[in-house]
């Protein structure tokens, strides 16, 4: 008899919750980043703002694992076995029973789930919490997971599922599609159908446009022929070319093969019944079976541990949190008119965003040297230095830009490049500005100082010479004016010592 599988009646909400068994969090909870309406789609950003651009994850290259899939198949469920390894992984730091196992409170929590057929999910939601690592070499990560709503759901139309899942293979670096007993033929086509819109956002060059395709197979019904765990073998004879198949058959499999640098499989066992036909499941691991558990242990760390994690590319260039968001509104932006967007239209979102992070990287790199030559002179700049520092900064800044990887073709790189200019020459006249500031606050400063030390030399000077002429009442003519000469020049010399100003480059 056919069994349903374990876990169809899951699904991702905006659960909120105060414990999990591998570390305590107290505000983290599942977001909602992508928000269906009306056959068209939102991004709520201000939750996702605050996240990506916070001071400790901005600059760190991001890690981005999403599930998709069919809906009611356990993407959810599965989800919380990925939450509970992070959190021990990259906050408490014991991986030890990360699984929680030997702990007497090991309820599966996190991403909120429930039993029954009807689907919660809708748009793409991200786990609040950022999983951080440093790894040796300086390399900072930062990781992040995100859930999809199910296709095929009987509110949205086709073209809802598509603009859904190709968002979660453009922001992805391993999209794990979630398959119910086996990887069959109508998986790979829906897979195409996506893979198309999302593949045309990103094949201006000669890399493959995605990174990490990782079939997680639920209840896999033949481990007779092929084990549980990791199996290549299977992702092999799936893409692998027959005489007796179409040509259809065959360019649907090189379009898949095309798309991603990578490509495994991973087949997980039944979870056991009381998880797939109970009401009274809770979550509990001690309703789950055994093996279940086992392949579990295997899985998640396969995809999350430091030395096996992704780093999200784009043209070759690993992308950061606040390159992520910018992405991000790029895409929503073409996908909001309630079409799916022209091919053209997808790579050039791409290819704009790509070379305003460009323009922003070049445009700091600016800032940041113009900022260490002023602070490294006193008090300012002279006209002449100042450009001299302008001239070697925004060179510095246009040589990073010129040897950059860009997308795009001539005419918009060629704008982006000017963009760039016009950006770094308004930048420099806010330096402009401040260094004449700095130089007639510096003037006005000298000039009391300067005025006070006069002052000071002139009443020594003055009583010097009454001293002298006072004891000396027949000193003639002549040693009057060499007295004279003397104590001006030791005035004048003093002065010079002591005066503020013409102490600038």
């Amino acid at each position: 008899m056919k069994i349903e599988s374990s876990v169809a009646f899951i699904s991702l909400s905006v659960g909120i919750f105060c414990h999990i068994s591998a570390g305590n969090f107290e505000s983290a909870r599942a977001i909602q980043i992508i928000k269906p309406e009306n056959h068209s789609i939102q991004l709520e950003l201000n939750d996702l703002k605050e996240i990506l651009e916070a001071d400790d994850i901005r600059d760190r290259q991001v890690v981005v694992v999403s599930i998709a899939g069919a809906m009611r198949k356990g993407k959810s469920f599965l989800l919380n076995f990925f939450i509970r390894y992070l959190y021990a992984q990259y906050k408490t730091h014991d991986v030890t029973d990360w699984l929680g196992e030997n702990k007497s409170s090991n309820e599966l929590v996190g991403f909120k789930w429930k039993i029954g057929k009807k689907p919660e999910t809708t748009g793409i939601w991200m786990w609040s919490d950022i999983f951080t690592h440093d790894y040796e070499n300086g390399e900072k990560v930062a990781i992040i997971v995100l859930d999809t709503q199910g296709s095929f759901e009987k509110k949205s139309s086709m073209q809802d599922t598509s603009a859904i899942f190709a968002l979660s293979l453009m922001l992805s670096s391993v999209q794990c599609y979630n398959i119910k007993e086996q990887i069959q033929e109508d998986s790979l086509q829906y897979l195409d159908l996506f893979t198309d819109y999302a593949r045309a956002a990103l094949n201006q060059t000669n890399e493959k446009p995605f990174q990490y395709l990782l079939f997680i197979v639920r209840d896999w019904s033949f481990p007779y022929e092929n084990s549980y765990g990791l199996n290549q073998q299977i992702v092999d004879e799936l893409m692998a070319k027959n005489a007796e198949e179409m040509p259809e058959t065959h360019q649907l499999r090189n379009r898949i093969q095309a798309s991603f640098k990578k490509i495994g499989a991973f087949l997980m066992p039944h979870p056991g019944m009381i998880v797939a036909k109970s009401q009274n499941f809770t979550g509990h691991l001690q309703q789950i079976d055994t093996e279940f558990k086992q392949y579990l242990k295997v899985l998640v760390p396969l995809l999350f541990h430091p030395e096996n994690v992704v780093i999200k590319s784009i043209n070759g260039e690993k992308v950061r949190a606040r390159d992520l968001l910018q992405y991000l509104q790029a895409y929503v932006d073409i996908f909001k008119g309630g079409t799916l967007p022209a091919t053209s239209t997808l790579i050039e979102a791409t290819a704009k965003a790509s070379n305003t992070i460009l323009l922003n990287d070049c445009l700091n790199l600016y800032v940041h040297s113009m900022q260490n030559a002023v602070n490294n002179v006193k008090p300012y700049f002279n006209q002449s230095n100042l450009l001299d520092a302008h001239g070697m900064a925004k060179d510095g800044s246009l040589t990073k830009f010129q040897q950059a990887r860009k997308l795009g073709g001539e005419e918009l790189i060629s704008v982006f490049q000017q963009r760039t200019e016009t950006a770094i020459e308004e930048q420099f006249l806010s330096f402009k500005e401040e260094n004449e500031r700095k130089r007639i606050d510096y003037i006005e400063k000298a000039n009391l100082i300067n005025d006070k030390i006069s002052m000071e030399i002139r009443m020594r000077f003055e009583r010097k010479l009454l001293e002298k002429t006072d004891d000396e009442s027949d000193i003639d003519t002549t040693e009057l004016n060499t007295l004279f000469a003397t104590e001006k020049q030791n005035a004048l010399d003093e002065f010079d010592q002591r005066k503020m100003g013409e102490n600038y480059h």
